[in-house]
């Protein structure tokens, strides 16, 4: 079984491998988003349990040692480094299990140490829209340690990862670094537990990924602490240079979104959302101003709510499919509740995708990665 990404999501693939109770390994590769060069991924399953998910720091014992620092134990990844060098598998994995057997840590910190790295992985490949996959049947990983349920760790990760979403524009990527601006203000308007923490951890140098492991908290949760002190101006962010110069490479095509709405309270809380980013945000109330943006401007996305009348609304997208600048333009329906015939009905008069509110709300940046 291969394909890629735009014809099946994620999600959908553990639901399926997890349903049918399938045993092997799914690969995932993507474009980085960072550098020219492929990203891969790959998940174990038994019998539709997930036992391992891995990428490429699952080959060196960097990730592991900083997630052993919420043990104090990570110096002891030096005492096993030996038993490794000649190892062909998955080193991480193999690591995990030598700590385990030299009772270097309990059965209780394997499994956990597992799964906050099956988390990280998962967090990471959940949202991906582009790239391709292959299922290999019968590929197992030996020994197995733990198993983890589909429904009950991937509901969990996509819940993270909403969080996430929501933590930008200030916060962007997982590899920047937190800074602290203003110490005093910090240690005037926090506990002093958080203080301590905060002036241990946050130095410029420890980035949100690092941050998470150290603590063994997921991105989000770390992301949802700071950004608070963030907003205030008493916490800077760095990003790398390299993460800095390509993004910018990245931005420099502008979006122009329309949104035509009467919720304007709504509207408004996307567009404050996308202000600081690469998107032109244009709000109209009614059909008439609507197309007149359409006319006047070369549209990338347009996003229509169901609450405008309907015939207008088929009316539009067919004046809109006509148009040679914006006949390929997506439009994305944001309807109250999903409806399969009204769902067919708008898909016959022109509509790409349709959304209820609820989730457009909660999956923005998925939707634009998506469509944009």
């Amino acid at each position: 079984m291969y394909g890629n990404l735009q014809e099946i999501d994620v999600n959908s693939l553990f639901s399926f491998i997890s349903t049918q109770q399938k045993s092997g390994i799914l690969f995932l590769e993507n474009e980085s988003y960072f550098t020219e060069k492929k990203l891969f991924y790959f998940i174990f399953f038994d019998r539709g349990d997930i036992i391992f998910a891995g990428d490429e720091s699952s080959f060196n014992l960097q990730r592991l040692q900083e997630y052993l620092i919420y043990y104090q134990k990570d110096d002891q990844i030096q005492n096993i480094e030996e038993k490794l060098i000649d190892s062909i598998g998955i080193t991480e994995y193999e690591a995990i299990l030598i700590l385990s057997q030299q009772k270097i840590i309990t059965i209780n910190q394997e499994k956990i140490l597992l799964q906050k790295i099956i988390e990280e992985v998962l967090f990471t490949i959940i949202t991906l829209t582009k790239g391709n996959f292959t299922w290999q049947e019968n590929f197992n990983l030996q020994p197995l340690i733990s198993r983890f349920k589909v429904d009950s760790i991937v509901p969990k990760i996509t819940n993270y990862t909403q969080n996430w979403q929501q933590l930008k524009p200030y916060i962007q990527f997982p590899q920047q670094f937190p800074l602290i601006a203003d110490n005093l203000r910090l240690k005037l308007f926090v506990s002093h537990n958080l203080y301590r923490t905060l002036c241990t951890k946050i130095d410029g140098k420890t980035t949100f990924l690092q941050l998470s492991r150290y603590l063994h908290e997921n991105l989000a949760t770390i992301g949802q602490i700071i950004y608070p002190y963030i907003e205030m101006g008493w916490i800077k962010i760095k990003t790398p240079f390299l993460l800095s110069t390509i993004h910018q490479y990245s931005s420099t095509k502008t979006f122009n979104i329309v949104c035509i709405t009467q919720d304007k309270n709504w509207a408004f809380k996307i567009k404050s959302l996308l202000s600081l980013e690469k998107y032109k945000f244009f709000i109209s109330d009614n059909f008439v101003d609507g197309l007149n943006y359409l006319f006047t401007s070369s549209i990338d996305l347009i996003i229509l709510d169901s609450e405008i009348d309907n015939q207008e609304e088929y009316k539009l997208c067919k004046i809109v499919r006509t148009l040679e600048n914006n006949k390929h333009v997506p439009i994305i329906l944001v309807v109250s509740k999903y409806n399969f015939k009204h769902n067919l009905t708008a898909k016959i008069n022109g509509v790409t995708d349709s959304i209820t509110k609820k989730i457009f709300n909660q999956n923005l940046w998925k939707i634009l990665d998506k469509y944009l």
